[in-house]
């Protein structure tokens, strides 16, 4: 059990999906066990540790529930929270119901045993708790979500407009500073954390430059690296680089590394032609090339990339491999063409009783590519 969170602590839950409920912090140990049963455990089979019981009013239903998900509700907060709901058109009247029984809760085991409505009149807690009995018809699930009454819409647009409000009026029920308000305690063990000590992160945050300081930081750097890109570019494009200029660019790019932003290099046109370039294979004899490919490799390292140039076995696949527009060799294209047809007589051959009707010719003539046919 937490101990920023002890039973009968009243919470505000937060539910992804649900508005902000108000409910009870509980003692396990008086839990039905058909609620026990279902409390989540480690790979050790123990309890998860900062997971609380919890039973929201008005709904009466429970949950286990992260620590982290819960804030305390005071009654100063419920009344703040009937003062905003006041200036609301809509209200939700179960939700309502919830935060008026959180302001006068009722006894932890009563609530428990009978609910948000308490124990029906005549009957004693204390007596009947002795007898053991437990509450059978109690479903561990979560508030439900607010329905929305939405009039159908005559077209797709006013149906859109429609959804759009719907989800509008959704978001309005929670609260806009949920959480923030806890962003400078440090629990390691809560999980609520960010560094180690709210020293720790002035520090870091201090490091960290506003718009106009990153501009003022980082403005002539970049300019003069969209300069060196476009220098590159355009000589790794041309039909007669020159070697000597784009060695230049890249000791003047080298020197920018550590002055620019990271990502800045990372996504631009320059690195992806520097890797494309480094594949590529190039004779021992063109110095020029090799000194080019040597400053690449050593700007490209100091990036964390490793680039090396193609084998000749890749670039015989390559060359063989068939790709999606290449066309099948026909056997009928590969047949050499004659000048001149041949005109040949070709004899049928067909039954004797075909032969002798006058209606099936034996003899045709046709015009054949080739020799004559016999």
């Amino acid at each position: 059990m937490s101990a920023a969170y002890p039973p009968k602590s009243i919470v505000l839950a937060k539910v992804k999906g649900y508005p902000a409920w108000p409910a009870m912090v509980l003692d396990a140990a008086l839990l039905p066990s058909h609620i026990l049963n279902k409390r989540p455990m480690n790979k050790q089979h123990e309890p998860t540790p900062n997971i609380l019981p919890i039973k929201f009013f008005s709904d009466d239903t429970y949950i286990w529930i992260k620590s982290g998900d819960l804030k305390p509700l005071s009654k100063d907060d419920i009344a703040a929270h009937f003062v905003q709901s006041s200036q609301k058109r809509r209200k939700d009247t179960v939700l309502e119901q919830a935060f008026k029984l959180a302001q006068d809760p009722l006894d932890m085991k009563e609530f428990i045993k009978y609910g948000s409505k308490g124990a029906p009149e005549g009957v004693d807690i204390d007596a009947d708790e002795e007898e053991g009995e437990e509450e059978d018809d109690v479903v561990v699930k979560i508030p439900p979500r607010k329905k929305q009454k939405v009039v159908a819409p005559a077209d797709k647009r006013s149906l859109a407009e429609a959804k759009k409000e719907a989800e509008r009026e959704l978001l309005a029920q929670y609260d806009s500073d949920w959480g923030v308000q806890d962003i400078n305690k440090y629990s390691i063990k809560e999980g609520n954390y960010i560094y180690d000590s709210l020293e720790e992160q002035k520090t870091v945050f201090a490091k960290i430059p506003d718009t106009n300081e990153f501009a003022e930081l980082y403005g002539k750097p970049i300019e003069k690296f969209k300069k060196i890109e476009e220098d590159v570019l355009e000589q790794l494009l041309s039909e007669d680089a020159n070697t000597d200029e784009l060695c230049h660019s890249l000791t003047q790019l080298s020197n920018l590394i550590s002055k620019i932003p990271r990502s800045v290099i990372t996504k631009s046109k320059l690195l992806r032609a520097l890797i494309l370039d480094q594949r590529k294979q190039c004779s021992d004899d063109d110095n020029g090339v090799l000194q080019f490919k040597d400053k690449t490799s050593k700007i490209l390292k100091r990036l964390g990339i490793e680039v090396r140039e193609n084998t000749e076995e890749e670039l015989e696949v390559k060359s063989d491999a068939p790709t999606a527009n290449s066309t099948p060799v026909s056997t009928a294209q590969s047949t050499p063409e004659v000048a001149d047809p041949v005109r040949a007589e070709v004899e049928i051959k067909v039954d004797q009783e075909v032969a002798n009707s006058a209606s099936s010719p034996l003899k045709h003539e046709v015009e054949v590519n080739g020799a004559a046919t016999h």
